[in-house]
């Protein structure tokens, strides 16, 4: 998915290793030999939105006496999860 459409990173970190640096991969050590600078792009601000959307509209049906337990109900929460995410993108883009 472009990032227009999803707005790209909410929270992008760096990471930066040197020479002499030693990371676990797999169980296994690996000593670093060179630098490496590299950008992890971490959750896309429309699954944040849309997991910022989700967790409102389960408290609100659980408040009303309704379960979210049924598969039905799930994946209807998930789309309109994601419509009220994409919904949010436009109007941030907007501003």
């Amino acid at each position: 998915m472009s990032k227009a459409k999803t707005g790209g990173s909410a929270f992008p970190w760096m990471v930066v290793l040197k020479p002499g640096d030693v990371v676990i991969q797999d169980g296994a050590e690996t000593e670093i030999t060179k630098n490496i600078s590299n950008v992890q792009a971490g959750l896309t601000r429309r699954d944040y939105f849309a997991a910022q959307a989700l967790a409102g509209l389960m408290m609100s049906l659980q408040k009303s006496g309704y379960s979210v337990d049924h598969p039905n109900v799930q994946a209807n929460m998930a789309k309109s999860a994601y419509a009220m995410a994409d919904r949010m993108l436009e109007e941030s883009e907007g501003v």
